[in-house]
């Protein structure tokens, strides 16, 4: 397909995993301090990252650079200068290479994307309170959806065993219950990272989970 994939044989996984680490990428990138073979190896993963050609991957890994450099005080100010740069420069090489290649349309993606988006609202007003079980989105999208969502779906998908979505999945899996919990977990994780900030590993974990928190709202 013109994309990267990696040993995970999706390009999609392969861009939340570097979506995750992006952060690590960065702080290597402006570090001068750092062995040059370790900045050459950071530009390299941008690069990486950028022919995965999974936007969830780009935006997300934008948010946690983000988080990253504004949580790492001692970054600076042409640092950060630089890193947007070579964020930015990933986005636009990736997009044109997508769009180069015998590769299906981005509309046709977020169209299906859409439509399992419908499927999981009717199977969360289906059962509110605690929703069909965890795991068994695949069930529920078997009884919710319909002839045009499939057809939104490129017309090849039948089932669907996630909600592209991590709130809706979690909703129409667990109900407003699950959700609940699902979302103070993630607050009790952002207080945990708050807290201890001033690491540089911390500071880290906090950027490549925001990366991850929003990579999973539109993948899996």
């Amino acid at each position: 397909s013109g994309r990267a994939v990696g040993g995970v044989g999706s390009p999609v996984d392969l861009g939340g995993y570097l979506a995750l680490l992006f952060p690590l990428s960065v702080g290597a990138a402006v570090d001068r301090g750092r062995p040059a073979a370790e900045r050459v190896l950071a530009a390299l993963y941008l690069a990486g990252l950028a022919a995965t050609g999974s936007r969830a991957a780009w935006v997300g890994a934008l948010v946690g650079g983000g988080v990253f450099l504004s949580l790492a005080k001692s970054t600076p100010p042409r640092g950060l200068r630089l890193a947007l740069a070579l964020a930015l420069t990933a986005v636009v090489c990736g997009t044109l290479a997508r769009r180069a290649g015998p590769l299906r349309s981005f509309s046709a993606s977020d169209s299906g994307r859409v439509a399992v988006w419908r499927v999981a609202l009717r199977a969360a007003a289906a059962r509110p309170l605690l929703g069909y079980g965890p795991g068994t989105f695949e069930h529920a999208f078997r009884f919710h959806r319909r002839p045009e969502d499939v057809k939104r779906m490129l017309g090849a998908v039948q089932l669907q065993d996630h909600a592209h979505n991590g709130v809706l999945n979690a909703l129409s899996q667990e109900g407003a219950l699950g959700l609940a919990a699902w979302a103070w977990l993630c607050a009790a994780l952002a207080a945990a990272l708050w807290a201890a900030r001033t690491f540089p590993a911390a500071a880290a974990a906090a950027a490549g989970a925001a990366a991850v928190a929003v990579f999973l709202q539109v993948d899996p």
